[in-house]
């Protein structure tokens, strides 16, 4: 780069202009674990008992993230079915027990 600001591309005599201001869109802001259309009457409280980030999207289609272990989020009676019921393998070291990856609160 040059004293212009101007980038020279490999084997080429022309000098190409980068901005130099850096600008970020922050228009489209998602709003992870909430709910608007919902009451909280409506809601039940799942708690993830995995210590990771964990993105999921239900069959209701609702887009969830999990921020670790004990990440309480409130979702719809047919999302909070959907995730009590999903299991991580057949349990450790050969155990036959699958361990849950979602519990009610």
């Amino acid at each position: 780069m040059d004293k212009n600001g101007e980038v020279f591309k490999p084997r080429s005599s022309k000098a190409v202009s980068v901005p130099t201001s850096k600008t970020v869109d922050n228009t489209d802001k998602v709003g992870y674990n909430s709910l608007v259309s919902k009451t909280d009457s409506d809601l039940v409280s799942v708690c993830f008992s995995l210590d990771a980030v964990y993105k999921i999207t239900t069959p209701a289609g609702t887009a969830l993230v999990f921020r670790g272990a004990g990440s309480q989020v409130k979702v719809s009676q047919e999302d909070a079915n959907y995730l009590i019921g999903l299991t991580q393998g057949a349990g450790c070291c050969g155990g036959q027990t699958p361990t849950p990856l979602f519990v009610k609160v």
